[in-house]
C-alpha cells in the first residue's frame, strides 16, 4: 500500500499585515497564554528556511505566515514532521497550531515566481490537543479517499477494470455516509457522499468543482486538527 498525497490549502488569518495581501480567512485566535510576550518573526524574500528553538516551558507553537506575489504565485509551508505541507496562493495569511519539542524548522518555498513571506511563531505551555470527534472524521474520510484512490489508479494502470472502478467508488461513498456528520469537517461530507456514491459517474467524469472545494475543506481541517488524512492505494504511487 502505498501512501497518496492528499492537496492542502489552509487560508486562514492572523499575525502581521504585509503589503499588498488582502486576501485573508478567519480562525479564531487561540485563548492559550504565550510563554513569552515577544514572538519570533522571520521575514523572507522568496523561499525560505529557518530554524527556532524552542523555549523551556513550552508545549506548542501557533505559526501564521503572510505571504505576498504580484503574481499569485502558489506558497507551500512546512514544518518538521509533517507528511504534506500546507499550501496556499498569495496573497493570503495562513495560521496553524502544532506539537513542538526542541526546535521547529519552518520551510516556506514559492513554486512559482517569487514573493515575500512574514511568520510570526508564538510558543505556548499547553499542549496541543486534536479534537477526538474531528480526528474520528478524518479517520472516515481517509479510508473513503483510499477506496477512490486505488479506483483511479487501478483503472489507469490496467489492474482494475470498469465494474471494480465503479465498485470501489460505491463503496467510498458508502464510507462517506457514515461518518459523523456534525461540525465543519461533517459538513463537508455530503457533498462527497453524492459525489462518488453516483450512479452515473465513469472515469472519464472530472471530480465535480463541489466535491473537489469540499475534499481540499476537509483535508485542511484535519490537517490543522493535527491528524492528517492518510490516503493508501493499493496500486500506484
Amino acid at each position: 500500500m502505498k501512501p497518496l498525497a492528499a492537496l492542502a490549502l489552509l487560508l486562514l488569518a492572523t499575525g502581521p499585515s504585509l503589503a499588498g495581501c488582502t486576501a485573508q480567512h478567519g480562525a479564531p485566535a487561540t485563548s492559550a497564554k504565550p510563554v513569552s510576550s515577544a514572538p519570533h518573526i522571520l521575514s523572507a524574500e522568496g523561499s525560505s528556511e529557518n530554524t527556532v528553538t524552542v523555549p523551556a516551558g513550552a508545549k506548542s507553537a501557533e505559526i501564521a505566515v503572510t505571504c505576498g506575489s504580484s503574481d499569485g504565485a502558489p506558497v507551500s509551508i512546512s514544518t518538521d514532521g509533517q507528511d504534506q505541507p500546507r499550501a496556499a496562493t498569495c496573497r493570503s495569511t495562513t495560521r496553524f497550531r502544532i506539537a513542538v519539542d526542541r526546535a521547529i524548522h519552518l520551510s516556506i518555498e514559492f513554486d512559482q515566481g517569487s514573493g515575500r513571506s512574514v511568520a510570526v511563531v508564538r510558543f505556548f505551555a499547553e499542549p496541543f490537543v486534536p479534537d477526538p470527534k474531528v480526528a474520528t472524521q478524518c479517520t472516515g474520510a481517509s479510508a473513503a479517499l483510499s477506496d477512490t484512490a486505488t479506483a483511479v489508479n487501478g483503472y489507469g494502470s490496467g489492474d482494475v477494470d470498469l465494474a471494480g472502478w465503479q465498485k470501489l467508488m460505491k463503496s467510498a461513498g458508502d464510507k462517506f455516509d457514515v461518518v459523523d456528520r456534525s461540525g465543519a469537517v461533517g459538513s463537508q461530507l455530503q457533498a462527497l457522499s453524492d459525489w462518488y456514491g453516483g450512479t452515473d459517474l465513469t472515469p472519464a467524469h472530472p471530480t465535480s468543482d463541489e466535491a473537489n472545494e469540499a475534499m481540499q475543506i476537509v483535508n485542511h481541517l484535519c490537517l490543522d486538527n493535527g491528524t492528517p488524512l492518510v490516503i493508501l492505494s493499493q496500486y500506484g504511487g
